[in-house]
């Protein structure tokens, strides 16, 4: 029965070596019979086998022992040496000893076989060789791709990651990560978190990790300060098959310009609040159904609402109703042509109402679509006085 590999689909492309020009016939029938999927290429020489290796890609050798020249383990050594070629190579050999398989094992072999006898059985042992070995280095080349490509993704993270034990220690960190501490992954490897990252003999209050040992669910601990720049650390389980905590996969994020941005952010608002304190009259900021959003002292001292009665109202509550259509107008004038004024009486909490002359101004987005409107109002109780004494 021929061998078939289930997970070899693609052809196997061998290259044979033999001095034994019948023995390179026979192979090439014999491997084909029990393998199919094998494409076999001849050599008379190993000389003549590493030029074939030059011009084409192979994904096995099956080479004699003794052969004059260069011998199979001759061969074996310039293919892993000089060549630097890691393939399955499988020493097929009826002349060899024990010292010599111990040799052909410990120069890169992958397999030593003997030859003789009947050639279905022979060849039949071999191609299910040849295609062990050549599933099993395909399986391992893969693994390493895909592991140098978890690699570069891991490296090329801009945040510090790491994967730590139960103990604490780093067991993998990437190059940010080995960066941000100033020193190489070999150097981290093996410490104790808390050791090189903290300088502390224990983890701290706020490890992510400590909470995740807890109560085995992802946690994200608290913004910390390290050498004038910002972080915050999270950390989330790796579990083994049976649910048990096995490490820790942990990330430090630098917040260094959120931070800073989130104080200018704050600094600009005290200044804007500072200086909306500072002006006598009233300052307001309406949105675009006209609610007011922002206001100053001025307004809660003269109205008499509280900031929290203030929050919600519309501007057309401040004004007696007669004068809710003028408002009105008002609004939409300043929307409309980009600004509006108007003299009306502020209707206090009490009930009081008060001369004043409104103004009115678009606030705009980025792309010049105004989404609200900003004003000032002046108390003219005394112009308004002058101006009646005047008529008297």
């Amino acid at each position: 029965m021929n061998y078939k590999d289930p997970s070899t689909q693609t052809p196997v492309r061998v290259l044979l070596v033999d001095d034994e020009t019948s023995i390179l016939e026979q192979g090439k029938i014999f491997l084909k019979k029990e393998q199919e999927e094998l494409n076999i290429d001849t050599a008379a020489s190993p000389e003549g086998g590493l030029e074939m290796l030059e011009e084409h890609d192979y994904d096995a050798i099956v080479s004699d022992y003794q052969m004059p020249q260069m011998d199979g383990l001759e061969f074996l050594e310039v293919v892993r040496n000089e060549r630097d070629n890691d393939i399955p190579f499988i020493i097929f050999t009826g002349k060899g000893r024990e010292e010599v398989a111990m040799d052909a094992l410990n120069l890169g072999a992958d397999r030593y076989l003997q030859k003789g006898g009947s050639p279905k059985p022979q060849y039949g042992v071999l191609a299910k060789a040849i295609v062990q070995e050549v599933r099993h280095h395909r399986a391992e080349r893969e693994r390493d791709l895909a592991r140098k490509e978890w690699q570069k993704t891991f490296d090329a993270l801009p945040d510090i990651v790491s994967l730590i034990s139960p103990d604490f220690e780093f067991l993998r960190i990437n190059e940010r990560g080995a960066r941000a501490l100033g020193m190489e992954k070999e150097e981290i490897i093996g410490k104790k978190c808390y050791e090189i990252v903290h300088n502390q003999d224990a983890p701290i209050d706020a490890c992510p990790c400590e909470k995740v040992l807890e109560t085995g669910e992802a946690d994200v601990g608290e913004e910390f300060e390290e050498n004038g720049r910002h972080y915050i650390a999270a950390a989330a389980p790796v579990v083994d098959e049976n649910g048990e905590v096995e490490a820790f996969a942990h990330t430090v994020k630098d917040i260094t310009e959120r931070v800073r941005a989130e104080e200018e952010k704050r600094k600009a608002l005290k200044d804007k609040e500072r200086i909306m304190n500072t002006v006598p009259d009233v300052v307001y900021q309406l949105d675009e159904e006209g609610q007011i959003v922002e206001w100053n002292d001025e307004l809660v001292e003269v109205s008499g609402y509280s900031p929290q009665e203030l929050e919600g109202k519309h501007a057309i509550d401040f004004f007696p109703d007669q004068q809710s259509e003028k408002i009105s107008n008002a609004i939409e004038t300043a929307f409309q042509e980009g600004f509006a004024c108007i003299e009306v009486d502020l209707k206090t909490k009490s009930g009081e109402k008060i001369p004043y002359s409104f103004t009115a101004t678009p606030i705009k987005d980025e792309e010049g679509k105004p989404i609200g409107l900003t004003g000032v109002g002046r108390n003219i109780s005394e112009r308004k006085e002058s101006e009646e004494c005047e008529e008297l």
